[in-house]
């Protein structure tokens, strides 16, 4: 760093997970609108800071990613512990089923607050309904994913079957995706 730069904030003598899944102990971490400014064994010199951290007993490391999780399913946490298997058909599509716009906006409220405060910065979400809904909370949480629609209702609706000339009740994904564009990415902030 150069004598004219500032920062907003200096993390000192912290811990780092490193890219090669080391962790690094005393550690500086100068931060500035948010960005990362440098990450040195070293306190920089000629810094102007305008806070400093004390990172003693913190780890820093990259946000993780949830590769397979369900909004629509996060109001049902705690409700099917002891169940048996199988429970896709018992309890999850019929819950499922019951979703609102308005619960689906608190179930996203609620997978957003528990994936932040788990150090989860990107997910992938396998669908659910009303998922315009989750993306409106999706998009004012930081976090970034990819959500796909919940295709179950395509199983028996013979009229959406045949405008997308779906050749049986049970699609294919790879069909569906080509086919509709349904997979709504949210790594820009796009609806």
């Amino acid at each position: 760093m150069n004598e004219k730069t500032t920062c907003d904030i200096l993390i000192r003598n912290t811990s780092i997970l490193d890219e090669n899944f080391q962790i690094r102990r005393n550690i500086f971490i100068a931060i500035q609108n948010g960005i990362i400014l440098s990450i040195t064994e070293k306190e920089p010199s000629g810094l102007t800071v305008t806070k400093i951290i004390d990172g003693k007993d913190l780890l820093w490391m990259p946000g993780l990613v949830d590769g397979h999780m369900h909004t629509g399913q996060q109001l049902l946490k705690g409700a099917v512990l002891d169940e048996l298997p199988m429970i896709w058909t018992r309890i999850m599509l019929p819950f499922e089923s019951t979703l609102t716009p308005e619960k689906m906006r608190l179930s996203a409220s609620l997978a957003a607050l528990e994936m932040i405060k788990n150090g989860t910065t990107g997910f992938v979400d396998a669908g659910s309904y009303f998922m315009e809904e989750a993306a409106r909370i999706y998009l004012t949480s930081g976090l970034r994913g990819a959500l796909s629609l919940f295709f179950h209702f395509f199983y028996k609706c013979r009229k959406i079957r045949e405008i997308f000339r779906i050749p049986s009740a049970r699609p294919q994904w790879k069909f569906l995706h080509r086919k509709t564009g349904f997979l709504m990415n949210f790594m820009e902030r796009v609806i």
